[in-house]
């Protein structure tokens, strides 16, 4: 008989908590017997409802909110009586008080064998949630206060003709529009001339050192790309590779490639590359690309405060040159937190459907953004230094392939099998970085929830407690990888299955995660 009187219909307390299959088996299920939980069966306490009127009283609200904030807009003034209104409701206050729906932030009472978190790995994100305890109505409420905040979730044009992020605690919009549109005239403030030609003068400062600095001859530049679309372009697609060549073939100076993400494309393409000039550069063997390191760090000193996508791409490929370098230093962690900081600027951090941008340039802005999440959690994990990147404040989709990438714009300019081919190489290196995507998630949460400060006064139960969560987000992970992703040493040791490079580097970061989950809780072994 199950323990505890329970059912075996949905599972074990402990499958049912983590959304695994379970196989019921008696005493212990699988799961569990792998896993070292304890199996038990106690049925779960059923959730009240919402107290009569509740529903009624959060729409009310929700409609004199947007009525306050559609005066606010138009005229940019509402009487005092009209905010008064909003907080002296009666209903909703004793609603209110007679109901406290569950949330994440409300405290739960667990048994000794429970974990307080319930673990939920979905294909967007593999995270700690209780998403299976949202009722019904729940989800409606947030729905309509989604939308509302949606509204004012914008991407703006600022006064130098950038586009800019701005989320909605912001309120900047709102008063702009109430500042510079009054009583029909359009109010111009001397400040934002004086800004817009700030933005010139700082224009016309890159142009002129971009106009100092030359390729490298064509042959030798062409070496480089394709090393760098070869080597390092599958482990960090920032690029668009058929938008990226279509721009360097371009005969007109004006709509080549910008100079500063070239630079840092030659210098970490250096790296791979064993061309006599470029190893030979010099008595330093990393002089090559020092140089053009050096070129890139000086535009990029210069555009940091004009956000624009090429910068952050030429920031990406700058801490991974400096980050693999034994030059390596402190400038990684500033150039990486530069980096996330002008992608959130531009609001890469959030969903872009709501902005209907063009299929290709949502999708250049998602592998960018995740490109940059992987770098963040590696840096810090390095470094031993907090995450930049929260995921509470990041809501993209995974990356995914679009057609330009395997179809040029001209249909015969590559044959049909050749197109083919590009698409199952795409195909397979769209799976390398969506697992390395979440495997960079669990990093982040290992980094939170057993390296941050607040987890130094954590005992040994709490910590091996943690661990052992970990390692099960760990573990489903690695059983969980498509089949061409998956390391059989049997069968490449015994030459039936030749060694792929990416397959080998995926599983050497999943054990170098593993090591870091346990490190912690070496030092309680040793201690005792």
């Amino acid at each position: 008989m199950p323990k505890g009187g329970g059912s075996r219909e949905h599972g074990d307390d402990t499958c049912r908590r983590k959304k695994v299959r379970c196989d019921g088996l008696q005493p212990s299920c699988t799961n569990c017997t792998t896993f070292g939980f304890q199996c038990t069966f106690n049925d779960s306490a059923k959730k009240r409802g919402p107290p009569k009127g509740y529903i009624e009283a959060l729409e009310n609200r929700l409609h004199r909110m947007e009525n306050l904030l559609g005066g606010l807009v138009q005229t940019g003034e509402r009487t005092k009586a009209d905010l008064d209104s909003l907080n002296d409701d009666d209903d909703a206050e004793s609603v209110d008080a007679n109901w406290v729906p569950h949330s994440p932030d409300t405290p739960t009472t667990h048994s000794a064998s429970e974990s307080p978190t319930t673990t939920s790995m979905t294909a967007h994100d593999i995270s700690i949630s209780d998403e299976e305890d949202v009722l019904p109505f729940d989800k409606d409420a947030r729905k309509k206060i989604n939308e509302l905040s949606d509204s004012m979730d914008i991407m703006s044009l600022d006064d130098g003709g950038f586009v800019r992020y701005l989320g909605n605690s912001s309120g900047i919009d709102l008063i702009q529009k109430n500042q510079q549109l009054k009583n029909g005239y359009l109010m111009v403030p001397v400040k934002v001339r004086d800004h817009q030609q700030w933005l010139m003068e700082k224009e016309n400062e890159v142009h002129l050192l971009a106009a100092t600095m030359s390729l490298p001859p064509t042959d030798l530049a062409e070496h480089l790309i394709d090393i760098y679309f070869k080597f390092v372009h599958p482990h960090l697609p920032v690029l668009h590779k058929n938008s990226f060549m279509r721009q360097y073939r371009n005969p007109d100076p004006e709509k080549k490639p910008p100079l500063v993400l070239l630079n840092a494309m030659f210098a970490i393409a250096s790296r791979f590359s064993t061309n006599p000039e470029i190893i030979g550069h010099g008595d330093d063997p990393e002089g090559f690309g020092d140089e053009y390191f050096a070129r890139a760090k000086k535009l990029v000193d210069l555009e940091y405060e004009l956000p624009r996508q090429s910068s952050i791409q030429a920031l990406l490929l700058m801490v991974t040159y400096r980050f693999t370098s034994a030059k390596s230093g402190g400038r990684v962690w500033v150039m990486l937190g530069m980096a996330i900081r002008m992608a959130q600027d531009l609001g890469m951090h959030r969903n872009s459907a709501r902005w209907h941008l063009p299929p290709l340039e949502t999708e250049v802005r998602k592998r960018l953004w995740w490109t940059l999440y992987v770098m963040d959690r590696w840096v810090s994990a390095s470094m031993g230094r907090p995450l930049e990147i929260d995921d509470n404040d990041c809501d993209v989709d995974f990356p995914a392939l679009i057609e330009q990438d395997w179809k040029d714009s001209d249909e015969f300019s590559t044959s049909r099998e050749t197109q083919e081919q590009t698409k199952m190489e795409n195909i397979f290196a769209m799976k390398f970085f969506i697992e390395s995507i979440k495997l960079s998630q669990i990093m982040g949460k290992i980094l939170k929830r057993i390296y941050s400060a607040n987890t130094r006064n954590h005992g040994p139960a709490q910590v091996s407690t943690k661990v052992a969560e970990l390692d099960t987000l760990l573990t489903k992970w690695h059983l969980g990888l498509p089949s061409d992703l998956k390391y059989d040493h049997q069968a490449v040791s015994a030459g039936r299955v030749k060694m792929n490079r990416w397959v080998a580097g995926l599983h050497m970061s999943y054990c170098k995660f593993v090591v870091i989950v346990f490190l912690c809780s070496l030092g309680y072994i040793v201690h005792n």
